[in-house]
């Protein structure tokens, strides 16, 4: 197994994790929490301790960016790795493509969390995103037409954008 195959299984298996981790934020927030004395408690005079927390949680709008941000960084992972084999072999075309990269994955890890965990510092983190994903979409689109990790890092950073400017 070579790195680019070790990246692309570690690529995956993260997709996978945050793709089902998002799924079940968004399915929370679709379903209404039970009124009291539902479910298995009724008829057991038992207090349901989750009755009434129906709001709790992150918004559609958060879901989707964080789901977003997330499937950004899972394009940005595979375009640095196609970046640094590229400069591996000499192609110094790619600097700037994998600093913006570089640049863009940090911004956008510190806005999943900030922004999923509804920090004070999400509005913040979320404008940082949006300008590293602006820098990085722009550094990628000269490559896209001929590296297709490229363009998909490019297409991400300009949904991510979409979606965090719907917050």
């Amino acid at each position: 197994m070579n790195r680019r195959d070790l990246l692309v299984v570690g690529s995956s298996a993260l997709a996978a994790s945050v793709t089902a981790q998002l799924v079940a934020c968004a399915d929370k927030v679709e379903k209404k929490a039970p009124s009291a004395g539902s479910g298995a408690a009724a008829g057991s005079g038992a207090v349901d301790p989750h009755a009434g927390h129906a709001g709790h949680g992150a918004s559609a709008a958060v879901a989707s960016a964080t789901m977003a941000i997330a499937h950004c960084e899972l394009a940005g992972d595979a375009c640095l790795a196609h970046c640094l084999d590229l400069l591996g072999q000499g192609d110094t075309s790619m600097v700037d493509c994998a600093r913006a990269v570089r640049d863009m994955l940090a911004a956008c890890a510190a806005a999943r969390v900030l922004v999923g965990a509804g920090s004070k510092h999400a509005a913040a983190a979320a404008a940082l995103c949006s300008a590293a994903c602006k820098d990085c979409k722009a550094a990628c689109e000269p490559h896209a037409g001929k590296h297709a990790t490229c363009k998909a890092c490019a297409d991400a950073c300009d949904v991510a954008v979409a979606k965090v400017a719907a917050l």
